[in-house]
């Protein structure tokens, strides 16, 4: 440093090796890096597709509980069946009863016109 004059021309040689060579290293330490975030955000990703699976597992489940057997169908069946016998059977008898309430009807509509 002769007369207080700083000469940067080696630094300067040096700044422009280190630059590509700090430039690399810094592309693969991004890339090596980013997989494992990438990784980590598709595993997040998973748990949460699989919480969601669980849960709606689990209601189904629940619901499952509540539902009636085999069985207990085809005893409602049964019973369906017999109830609409029975309404059946109801409805034979109701028949005369409504050809004499009709008649009644017309007897009644006859006497309010006057006849």
């Amino acid at each position: 440093m002769p007369g207080g004059v700083f000469d940067i021309s080696p630094l300067v040689d040096w700044i422009g090796v280190l630059s590509p060579i700090m430039t690399f290293a810094l592309a693969v330490w991004m890339l090596v890096s980013s997989r494992p975030r990438s990784n980590a955000d598709k595993i997040e990703k998973i748990e949460k597709r699989q919480n969601h699976q669980e849960s709606r597992i689990q209601k189904l489940e629940n619901d499952l509980t509540y539902l009636p057997t085999k069985d207990e169908l085809h005893a409602i069946d049964r019973k369906m069946t017999e109830l609409h016998g029975s309404l059946n059977a109801v409805s034979g008898q109701m028949l005369p009863l409504k050809h004499a309430i009709e008649n009644l009807q017309k007897w009644a509509m006859g006497l309010r016109d006057g006849e």
